[in-house]
């Protein structure tokens, strides 16, 4: 699935509350945690399980059999014991976003150390417990690390790893299984770090196999990294293909490193439609009616979009229209915005539109521009200024999609060119809209914005 569709997919089911994230091994390696398979290696020397025994459950399963469960509690201690639950760029940029639950397999405490106000769940009986004053809950579904009174590492969940503790589970932890299996069918999930190797998550996806073809479902999505091997890429295919037929579609990186970046777009992309318009038009001109024409065309896009800005002459026009082209009953102040800093002297001789919200701050320029900044899912630029350049490299910079009409001081081709594969705008069907906005005819180049705003907005 190409990135800019999951962006707009997955970022508007978390603003509607609708969405989860599962987060797997690969996310704690990245803080020098062991992978499932180095972490079972202990076991298979201990019990002299040899390495043709793929199937890691199994091999501690056997190792079970010869050691007993509290010789292979300690052997996992003493693999865990020692690494610092110091966070990385992943878990800060996934804690976030507004996620409505948070599920983990990992052992680990990163995530709680992280954010010491998820509401944790442990077993089943923590569901009685839950506080109404915490936003999001962290169920970690097979056991967790704890630290013992003399400041060692030591179970505070038993860990679920053998086949047999698998195949028991739902007898086991009922709550949980039932909770982890109502969300997975309701909700949105995201599988980060994850190889589809847990048996649970097996579990579930056959559940989904299973149902009638005419239940719709909201779609789950996970972030992998192809292998570079034709052999290796030829079966990533089929297994992506095989998720896909399962409700799960893989978003695919080029570079783990990367995934901090698109979680920061994730995150934009669940903000609600605010729109910024930048930009400095004269009366009477092309560019004014440009303006005209985009605002009836943004009063048509969505249901609860709204517009930004710092009050310029392109804005004042894009809202004018935009307010004039509401329903009546559409209409509130809070819909357009216009922020404004106060005088130091408090002498503001400024003149605000009559309709609309002014917002004053205290803050400087550029506090002022990187608050509102990171409140907008996009910016349209209409005219230029140097004040308007500023405004379109900082939100560049923060990862926020620029659209940029042709008139914009003969810049557009540049902010276009510098944003357009970081802010989503990289794929072919990208590029005739493009072409469209610098149209003389004003509502061809509204139009051609309409396009574009659809890719990263929420449909209404």
């Amino acid at each position: 699935m190409e990135q800019v569709e999951f962006l707009r997919t997955f970022g508007n089911a978390i603003r509607r509350r609708r969405a989860a994230v599962f987060v797997g091994a690969g996310v704690s390696m990245s803080s020098g945690f062991p992978s499932w398979d180095d972490l079972v290696g202990p076991l298979r020397d201990a019990a002299n399980v040899p390495t043709t025994v793929r199937d890691a459950t199994v091999a501690a399963e056997y190792a079970v059999q010869e050691l007993k469960m509290d010789e292979v509690e300690r052997l996992l201690l003493s693999k865990l014991d020692g690494f610092q639950s110091s966070s990385n760029d992943v878990v800060e940029e996934l804690l976030s976003i507004d996620f409505a639950e948070i599920w983990t397999t990992n052992f680990d405490t990163l995530l709680e150390t992280a954010d010491p106000n998820l509401d944790l769940v442990l077993e089943d009986d923590d569901y009685e417990n839950t506080s109404p004053l915490r936003a999001r809950r962290l169920t970690k579904l097979h056991g967790s690390l704890g630290e013992a009174p003399d400041g060692t590492t030591n179970w505070r969940s038993h860990p679920v790893i053998t086949r047999s503790s698998f195949e028991s589970f739902e007898r086991e932890h009922p709550l949980k299984w039932a909770m982890l299996r109502a969300q997975f069918l309701t909700s949105s999930f995201l599988f980060l770090g994850f190889s589809f190797a847990d048996p649970n998550v097996g579990a579930l996806l056959r559940i989904v196999r299973s149902l009638p073809a005419k239940i719709r479902r909201l779609p789950h999505f996970a972030i992998m990294k192809p292998p570079s091997e034709t052999d290796e890429r030829r079966e990533f295919a089929l297994f992506c293909r095989d998720l896909t037929a399962a409700g799960v579609h893989v978003v695919e990186i080029e570079n783990y490193e990367d995934l901090p970046g698109l979680l920061r777009s994730l995150a934009r992309s669940a903000l609600p439609p605010n729109v910024f318009v930048s930009g400095t038009v004269d009366d009477d001109s092309d560019a004014k009616r440009t303006c005209t024409a985009t605002g009836v065309m943004l009063a048509g896009l969505s249901e609860d979009l709204a517009i930004f800005s710092f009050d310029g002459s392109a804005s004042r026009a894009v809202s004018s229209a935009y307010k004039t082209s509401l329903r009546p009953e559409a209409y509130s102040p809070e819909r357009i915005r216009a922020f404004y800093r106060k005088s130091p002297t408090g002498e503001d001789t400024i003149t605000v539109p009559r309709f609309g919200t002014a917002v004053f701050t205290e803050k400087s320029l550029e506090e002022m521009r990187s608050d509102v900044l990171s409140r907008v899912r996009v910016m349209l630029l209409l005219g230029g200024s140097g004040r308007t350049q500023e405004e379109a490299e900082l939100a560049l910079s923060k990862g926020i999609p620029v659209i940029p009409f042709g008139g914009s001081n003969g810049a557009a081709q540049a902010i276009w060119e510098r944003g357009r594969v970081v802010c989503g705008f990289a794929s072919d069907e990208a590029e005739h809209p493009w072409g469209l906005l610098s149209h003389q005819e004003p509502s061809i180049a509204a139009g051609a914005a309409k396009e574009l705003l659809e890719m990263v907005l929420p449909s209404s």
